[in-house]
């Protein structure tokens, strides 16, 4: 169960460090890159922005502030 967990963190970490990099209007460029399905990055985009670590600017999926906090702390750990 610890490796699903690990799993997840990591998929969430590699979304917004997507978000952050490069600019994107599309679920599908997303999942394209991360290598998932556009369901399974829908569910991730979901709980990102429920957790307030992504949002939509513009039409474009944005880390927030708090997101790009979140991506930096994780890193350095």
């Amino acid at each position: 169960m610890e490796l699903l967990r690990d799993l997840r963190e990591t998929t969430r970490l590699l979304f917004l460090q997507e978000v952050t990099t490069d600019r994107h209007t599309r679920l599908r460029t997303i999942a394209e890159r991360l290598r998932m399905t556009v369901q399974g990055a829908s569910e991730y985009a979901q709980g990102l922005q429920r957790d307030g670590l992504l949002t939509i600017v513009d039409g474009e999926y944005r880390p927030t502030k708090k997101g790009v906090e979140s991506l930096h702390l994780r890193f350095l750990e």
